[in-house]
Parts: structure tokens; sequence; C-alpha cells
């Protein structure tokens, strides 16, 4: 029985020691690599009222640098904006199983089958549609104009120094918090 007691004692010892050693591993590899998290925030909860002429990612990196910090001028490297997908998602998901349905048409025309060509163009006409949506949605994306309905209200903000980055949060969580 004492022996129990005391491999148990020595196991909660010995785990907190491990766990000590690997924070202290996990630490000391974080400060030796620099990534774009360290100079990085993520912004939650923007409101979404934007107009379809203005550019959110612009709108964001201008409310950074000059509100960011009170009296300071900040260098914002990187706006990444946060869109919902799910669009972009469900037509991908049609395209994929009309893609599947006309292979299986040209694999019956292949083995001499019966297939009618209205079908088959029809397949055709649905697959360009869908792409021809997915090349608009997409460029309106990269140029971050007319998807405000889109905008999830997420934003990833880059500074230029890892001292901005926090400075801003600890700035902002204290005034919201």
């Amino acid at each position: 029985m004492i022996y129990n007691l005391f491999t148990v004692v020595l196991l909660l010892f010995l785990l907190q020691f491990l766990r000590k050693m690997q924070k202290e591993t996990a630490q000391r590899c974080d400060e030796g690599e620099t990534t774009a998290s360290d100079f990085t925030i993520r912004v939650k909860g923007i409101p979404k009222i934007f107009t379809e002429q203005s550019v959110i990612s612009d709108d964001i990196r201008e409310f950074f640098e000059t509100r960011g910090l009170p009296g300071e001028t900040l260098n914002v490297q990187a706006v990444n904006i946060c869109y919902d997908c799910q669009e972009v998602e469900d037509i991908e998901k049609e395209l994929k199983e009309t893609s599947s349905k006309l292979k299986l048409m040209e694999g019956k025309i292949a083995k001499g089958e019966h297939v009618e060509e209205h079908e088959l163009s029809g397949m055709k006409s649905i697959i360009q549609h869908d792409k021809q949506k997915l090349d608009t949605i997409m460029a309106s994306f990269t140029k971050s104009q007319g998807v405000s309905e889109k905008f999830s209200g997420e934003a990833y903000v880059t500074f230029e120094t890892q001292d901005e980055r926090e400075r801003v949060l600890k700035f902002w969580k204290l005034s919201w918090w």
C-alpha cells in the first residue's frame, strides 16, 4: 500500500517536471523561429457596414494605421479578409457531381451505348456555367470589392513589428474587456 502511494506521488512529480521541460523546450523553439503569426492579429466582430464600392481590406488597413493606437501611425503590412465561402463550396459540389455524370455519359458513348445529345450538351452547359460562376466569385474575392455581403466579420492584420502587434493587442484588450 505504501509503495503504491509513493509511486503515485513520484509519478505526479515526474509528470510536472516533464510538463515544465516541455514548455521550456517549446518556448526556446518559438523564440528561435519567426513566423507571420508573430506579427499578425486576428480581428473578430468587424461590422459588416461596407458599401459595394469600398474595398474592405483598405478600410480595415486605414483604421489600424490611423486609429490602432491613439496618437500613433502604425505600419500595416497586410490585411487578409475572411469570407463566407458556402456558395463556393455548393458550386464546387455541384460541379463535381455534374462532372461525374458527364464522365459516365462519355463512358457509355465510348462503349457504343446510346446517349441523348441534349443530355450531354446540357451537362456540358451546366459545367461551363458553374465554372464561370466560380471564376466571377473568386475574382470578386481577389478584388475585395463588391463582396461585402460575403464578408464574415473577421480579418487578419499583419504589422511591421512584433512590438506594434503587442501594443495593439494590449490596447484593444484593455479597451474592450
